[in-house]
């Protein structure tokens, strides 16, 4: 996911266009923000930057315990990925 948006995310962006038309326009939009939020993350930027440029970008009024609140998230995801069993 670093240096870019992933891969993944451009697809599920691909699949809910094509299966969804303009009216998945806004699902398509948060897929796209939540991968650009978590790259933010994964780059260290401070929290109180990410809810500047969610604002920028989106006109939302993020607030920056919600950014914590999303990178505590990110931070369990991260936790249950590196503590998974890995099976040779």
């Amino acid at each position: 996911m670093t240096h870019g948006v992933d891969s993944n995310a451009i697809e599920q962006v691909v699949e809910v266009l094509i299966d969804e038309g303009l009216e998945g326009m806004s699902r398509a939009f948060a897929i796209l923000m939540n991968e650009a939020i978590a790259e933010m993350y994964v780059q260290g930027v401070s929290t109180r930057r990410v809810q500047k440029i969610t604002e920028k970008l989106c006109g939302l009024d993020v607030s920056s315990s919600e950014v914590s609140r999303a990178a505590a998230l990110l931070d369990d995801e991260l936790e249950s990925w590196r503590s998974r069993r890995i099976d040779e």
